[in-house]
């Protein structure tokens, strides 16, 4: 058991001489004799922090932490081999602090006099078998004194809890830049990574991050063994202190037999801790890549904790994680922080990589379960443990990915369906827990309807509610039963394994068609974005309800009658309510089309976009309404009127979609606090003036910006210079000039620069769509500024380690392509021609290959790697987006970029076709994609007809024909295709 005393002056209430433990008489064999022979005590120039004197085997040591460096001058004269200088951070904020430790290799050598102030503690350590400790350290890292007569030795596991996790002590030993690239827990916040929440409720200590966890707090503990983790952290914080110290390292004896055991060296362990500190997520993943030493697992798991890094770095961690698991086992802790770190960077980046994940988690859970099986089964927390965390792990997959969250629905549904394959085949079989079930009730509410699921829709009557009416008299058996949904049919199994019904599951019934009274609503595709499957606030669901029930409506008559019984039913004005039917204001009408019962698949349907339904042509089915339906202004006004003020998501979704632009400043106005005054910053200009405490989300910047863009007009050549400007003459300008707007958006953009992408998108767009002078008018010089703008743009993302998505690319595509058109047709300067002909398709290629992950099909060097590629598959553009991308190549005459992308198509044509059928246009573009593949090759969509060599048009028309389904286009086809561009 580890003991440390501390004691105050000698004679003060924090003086700990008055305990007659063993560990008081020993502390005053040796201490008070010494601070005791005189009431001048040995003196430094400045107080003592905190001083320590140990022994083993007879070797004593004196630690002295000190305020200054005046302090360790003083101390340096004792005799004694001494150890060096290291400065760390001091107890007091902004006071420079040391440590200096000499050693003494008898008792009667230590120093007579030691410095003990109010504002001084001592600690003092006997190293051998017994350690002593009286005291403990508060939040701060501050000693706290122990009444006179009372004594709590804390126990092993309470120990253990304080003991900060040897990955965040890594962490620590940073510097402040490093250390701000990787997550943290929050300050008192439970570890998640290494500690189990299930033990919270059972008298478990969960370990939790201390206010001040520098080296000055005082520990407890005996100094671990030598490690990878110690060696690893002792380095780090060496080269942190001084610049030169890199030089001079050495490692020690013991730390080199550690090294030396299991194959690594001290440079391997010098190029780790670079890669840890690098900001570039693509040049600190070098150390993982095919061929070079296998590094630690530990650093596998500390690159995933980084807050943000791009596709290729993940794709490169997948690669190495796969063929490490092919040479050795992971732990089943382990294991568990693994999967859920590339699940949250997955989300972010890559949802198609999430079922590949996945089937990491089952294939070594199973030989974990495997393992176990041999010895005898699974331990009773053991199982407890497998069965908390598969469907913790079911509740991670159903969260909505950041891309394209509605069609990652599908490999989600595939990833839980591998676990739930892997919980049934364990014995005994791992249940499914409440969570599990709402995990894939979540899951399943984000799919398209499945052929039944329609037809009971085109079954549902145009009155409200939309009770079934029979067409045929086949419809005659087709009840409840029939019109249940997938995830209906979930929860009624949830039922049946016994979990009672609760406010979520009515939210989720409620989406997937049938309400609280067993009524029918239309069942709506939803990720339920603001809802977890763990939110436990009543009043929250609660509103959930209402809001879902204005939201699983056809029109916006049936949606407005909704929120009229809401507001009746005296319920508080809340703003998920309001929210679902400000969408539904917003949105625009779809198109009517007749029912057809021969079409299953095509038709669009109520609920599968946020798109309404015109209202019926019947007066008999219209809902009777006492109010009539709201503009989008007036329900702003009605809300306002009831006392609530819009915030976060509601605030953003109103910004975009405000009619007018008095409205959007007005919520501007009444915003102006939130975010420590970040609105304000936004309204005034000062945003680069703003206080430390301001932090204003990327999703409000975006939806700024995109306010900004929507009434802003180009009325003059673009500036690629800030503004600047004081106050009062932005706040003139804002309001009185609609170009300004758009050169305060440019600003706003460079220099927030966020990771949340839809902000790049929004002023993307606008410059693409608009050329800089007047609307729709095009010129030379607004052309070739227009193509420097969105270069800066890009290289601004690719300085951010930000991918562009979808949109961004086809974006850039439209733009390199006009510019290249003008290039060709003589019509800008030289300069401008020759940059944009010369890097265009480069650019283009680069930008296309990281979209879909391409890298990781070439240079790979392991025998395995092309079995890792298709197990990670690649990232799939719209097929709209693929036909620009091959447009593109072909204007810029970039023969060999046409073929490798035919290469590419070919190779992953399975997930190619499945992307373009989840559109509705998506096979026609498709098709279309194949014919300018043609086109381009032929020299027919640029200046000059160009051709490419018969034998690379050969080469392409094989890797397209190679394909079922595929063909290469005839010359009618093409010269059709060439005539409507």
């Amino acid at each position: 058991m580890p003991l440390i005393s501390f004691l105050a002056v000698p004679g003060s209430p924090g003086c700990s001489f008055a305990h007659t433990s063993r560990a008081s008489r020993l502390i005053k064999s040796i201490i008070e004799p010494r601070i005791s022979q005189s009431n001048c005590v040995y003196h430094f120039p400045t107080p003592i922090a905190v001083s320590s004197i140990s022994s083993r085997r007879s070797t004593w040591s004196v630690r002295v932490h000190a305020y200054s460096s005046a302090v360790l001058a003083s101390f340096q004269h004792l005799k004694g081999p001494a150890s060096g200088c290291i400065l760390y951070r001091s107890l007091e904020p902004h006071v420079p602090s040391a440590r200096f430790t000499r050693y003494y290799s008898n008792e009667d050598e230590l120093p007579e006099r030691a410095s003990v102030s109010s504002a001084s503690v001592l600690d003092i350590r006997e190293e051998g078998n017994t350690r002593i400790n009286v005291d403990e350290v508060d939040a701060d890292g501050r000693p706290t004194a122990t009444p006179p007569g009372r004594r709590i030795q804390p126990s092993r596991n309470k120990t253990k809890a304080r003991r900060q996790s040897q990955p965040a002590h890594i962490l620590d030993m940073m510097q402040s830049s490093a250390r701000n690239i990787y997550t943290q827990t929050p300050i008192g916040k439970i570890d998640l990574s290494y500690t189990s929440p299930r033990r919270r409720g059972l008298g478990g200590i969960p370990r939790q991050r201390h206010r001040n966890t520098s080296p000055n707090v005082i520990s407890a503990y005996r100094s671990p063994p030598p490690s990878m983790y110690t060696i690893l952290s002792r380095y780090i914080e060496t080269i942190r202190m001084s610049p030169w110290a890199k030089e001079e390292y050495e490692l020690k004896k013991q730390e080199l037999a550690v090294m030396e055991a299991k194959g690594y060296s001290q440079s391997g362990m010098e190029r780790w801790a670079s890669s840890l500190m690098t900001g570039s997520s693509l040049t600190a993943a070098e150390i993982f890549q095919p061929g070079s030493t296998m590094p630690p697992f530990f650093l596998v798991l500390l690159f995933l904790r980084r807050k943000r890094m791009n596709t290729f770095a993940l794709g490169i961690v997948f690669r190495h994680v796969e063929l490490r698991l092919q040479k050795e086992h992971v732990s089943w802790s382990d294991l568990k922080i693994l999967v859920i770190r590339m699940t949250r960077h997955a989300r972010t980046i890559w949802p198609e990589s999430i079922p590949w994940i996945a089937s990491v988690f089952t294939s070594e859970a199973f030989k974990i379960v495997n393992s176990a099986d041999s010895n005898g089964g699974l331990s009773a927390n053991m199982l407890s443990d497998v069965t908390h965390f598969c469907n913790i792990f079911l509740s991670l997959l159903s969260l909505p990915a950041s891309l394209h969250p509605i069609l990652s629905s599908h490999g989600q549904q595939t990833a839980q369906f591998q676990v739930l394959q892997f919980m049934a085949s364990c014995t005994p079989a791992v249940i499914v827990t409440r969570n599990g079930f709402r995990a894939v009730v979540r899951n399943q509410l984000a799919h398209e309807k499945t052929p039944d699921e329609r037809e009971w829709a085109k079954l549902k009557g145009e009155s409200w509610p939309p009770w079934r009416k029979n067409r045929t008299a086949m419809d005659e058996e087709k009840g409840y039963e029939f019109g249940t949904s997938r995830a209906s049919r979930i929860l009624h199994r949830m039922y049946e394994a016994g979990y009672g019904d609760r406010s979520w599951e009515r939210l989720a019934a409620l989406y997937a068609g049938w309400d609280t009274d067993l009524s029918p609503t239309i069942q709506t595709r939803t990720s339920l974005p603001y809802l977890s499957t763990q939110y436990r606030s009543m009043a929250r669901l609660h509103n959930g309800l209402w809001a879902g029930r204005v939201q699983a409506t056809r029109t916006r008559r049936e949606a407005w009658a909704c929120f009229l019984a809401y507001e009746a039913s005296g319920t508080p004005a809340r703003q998920e309510v309001y929210s679902a039917m400000f969408e539904k204001l917003h949105y625009s009408e779809m198109q009517r089309e007749e029912p057809d019962l021969t079409r299953t698949d095509s038709m669009l349907l109520p609920g599968d976009g946020k798109e309404v339904v015109p209202e019926p042509e019947s007066s008999l089915h219209l809902v009777y309404l006492n109010e009539t339906i709201p503009s989008f202004e007036q329900l702003y006004w009605r809300m306002v009127a009831k006392g609530l003020r819009p915030t976060h998501r509601l605030l953003a979704f109103l910004l975009k979609a405000t009619p007018s632009y008095d409205m959007g400043m007005s919520l501007l106005e009444s915003a102006k606090t939130d975010f420590g005054g970040g609105i304000q910053c936004l309204l005034e200009g000062t945003y680069a003036d703003a206080a430390p405490g301001v932090n204003i989300p990327g999703y409000i910047v975006a939806a700024f910006i995109e306010f900004l863009c929507r009434f802003g007009r180009f009325s003059r050549i673009l500036s690629t210079v800030a503004p600047g400007l004081s106050p009062d003459e932005h706040l003139s300008r804002i309001n009185s000039d609609r170009h300004y707007l758009l050169e305060y958006a440019q600003a706003l953009l460079f220099h927030f620069q966020p990771y949340y992408r839809p902000a790049w998108t929004v002023y993307l767009r606008k410059v693409v769509s608009t050329s800089g002078g007047r609307e729709r008018e095009t010129n030379t010089s607004t052309v070739s500024l227009q193509y420097k703008i969105v270069c800066n743009l890009v290289e601004a993302m690719e300085k951010r380690e930000l991918d562009l998505d979808d949109e961004q690319l086809q974006l850039v595509c439209w733009s390199i392509s006009r510019t290249a058109k003008y290039a060709l047709q003589g019509n800008l300067a030289t300069d401008d021609a020759q940059h944009v002909l010369s890097s265009g398709a480069h650019r283009v290629r680069s930008i296309f290959h990281n979209l879909v992950n391409a890298n990781l099909d070439i240079n790979n060097t392991a025998a395995d790697s092309s079995k890792i590629s298709r197990l990670v598959p690649p990232h799939i553009p719209p097929a709209g987006v693929l036909h620009t991308y091959v447009r593109t190549l072909g204007i810029l005459r970039d023969f060999e970029g046409l073929y490798s992308f035919a290469t590419w198509a070919a190779r992953h044509h399975a997930e190619v076709m499945a992307r373009s059928n989840a559109q509705n246009s998506g096979p026609q573009a498709l098709f279309r994609t194949i014919i300018a593949l043609r086109a381009g090759l032929q020299g027919l969509l640029s200046e000059g007809r160009e051709r490419a060599s018969s034998d690379l048009v050969e080469l392409t028309k094989m890797e397209i024909e190679r394909v079922e389904g595929w063909g290469w286009p005839s010359d009618a086809e093409v010269e059709k295709y060439v005539s409507t561009i």
